[in-house]
């Protein structure tokens, strides 16, 4: 018995050595994220390139629109380090249950991060550029981001859909986490109400608190996959 599971061993520990460094790097990229989107969600005008705004709110606060690709890169960084954290736990503290799930929120978030980063990078870019006097007259501005807007969705081509993937995606990841029953029930629970939340109210001091909780939840659960790979 101890020579058939002792190659199952031994690989399992080697693979877990390999992910120790990438849970701390996760760790540090939950962190770094959030942070950057909390600060875009509560600052940059709209809080969100999906609210369209019109080019005099864009005018009268255009120092911050550097914000959403600052945003859009958190948002990267999360989705990811998020996934990770959810596959870990599920897979080596679960019941056995949610791994599907798991995987499945996983590739949703992965998908999610690089659609809102090309995005958010893109349509903050542009917005700061219509929105630049020294370069660009007032009126041709304004056609401009008139223009943008009124493109049947061409101006959330890519935010759009990462919205839409990152919120399924963070459903079924708490989904996998209640089923697998590898952490506590309200780390889901409250992930799962503040994700909704955020798309509800997304912008502002209060967008910024309504998500601060699911981006609480998001570190919690990236360090206890360190602490799950480090104790097995």
């Amino acid at each position: 018995m101890s020579v058939s599971t002792e190659p199952a061993v031994v690989a399992q520990t080697s693979a877990r050595g390999l992910l120790r460094p990438l849970a701390a790097v996760a760790v540090v990229a939950v962190v770094l994220g959030q942070l950057l989107g909390l600060v875009q969600t509560g600052v940059a005008p709209g809080g969100d390139p999906a609210n369209d705004p019109v080019y005099d709110k864009v005018l009268a606060d255009h120092g911050s629109m550097w914000l959403w690709p600052v945003g859009g890169i958190g948002n990267l960084l999360a989705a990811a380090a998020t996934a990770f954290a959810v596959l870990v736990l599920v897979t080596t503290c679960g019941n056995g249950r949610g791994p599907r799930w798991a995987w499945a929120g996983a590739a949703l978030l992965c998908l999610a991060g690089p659609l809102l980063a090309a995005g958010m990078g893109g349509a903050g870019i542009l917005y700061y550029a219509a929105g630049d006097t020294r370069a660009l007259a007032p009126a041709a501005g304004r056609t401009l981001l008139h223009h943008v807007n009124h493109q049947g969705g061409l101006d959330g081509a890519f935010v759009l859909p990462g919205l839409l993937a990152l919120l399924l995606g963070l459903i079924v990841a708490a989904v996998a986490l209640l089923r697998s029953r590898a952490v506590d029930w309200w780390l889901p629970a409250v992930l799962l109400v503040s994700t909704v939340a955020s798309f509800v109210v997304d912008h502002g001091l209060g967008g910024a608190l309504v998500t601060l909780p699911g981006a609480a939840v998001t570190v919690l659960l990236c360090l206890r996959s360190r602490q799950a790979l480090s104790e097995n």
